[in-house]
């Protein structure tokens, strides 16, 4: 077996802007950090972190993700509950949302980025 590589550059001048509630398309509330979703530190697995931002996402199902950036701020624990911002434009047939997961308490917990394409 051979591996598969891939040639990506990660960039360190990528900015995320922070999201508000009357900044973002799209605002969920409500999501609450379980024991499961905890990794063996006690801190929120960040497959939990894409879960909840892509919920948010309104073309999930036409669409393919393509390129996706995290910036994590502070970590998140069972029993805390965020709020979930996302803002979406449209670029021809692709396009680009930018995220952002709030604790209840105001302190942003991660700022991210994806891009998609449409389906084949």
């Amino acid at each position: 077996m051979a591996p598969i590589t891939m040639d990506y550059c990660v960039s360190d001048d990528i900015k995320i802007s922070k999201l508000h509630d009357n900044t973002a398309d799209f605002v969920q509330t409500g999501l609450t950090a379980r024991w499961s979703d905890l990794d063996i530190n006690h801190h929120v697995n960040f497959a939990k972190y894409i879960g909840w931002i892509l919920e948010n996402v309104p073309i999930l199902k036409t669409h393919e993700l393509f390129d996706l950036v995290l910036e994590f701020k502070r970590e998140c624990r069972e029993g805390d509950g965020l709020k979930s911002f996302t803002t979406f434009i449209e670029h021809g047939g692709n396009a680009e949302c930018q995220h952002m997961l709030q604790l209840e308490n105001g302190s942003e917990v991660m700022r991210g980025r994806t891009k998609w394409r449409p389906s084949i």
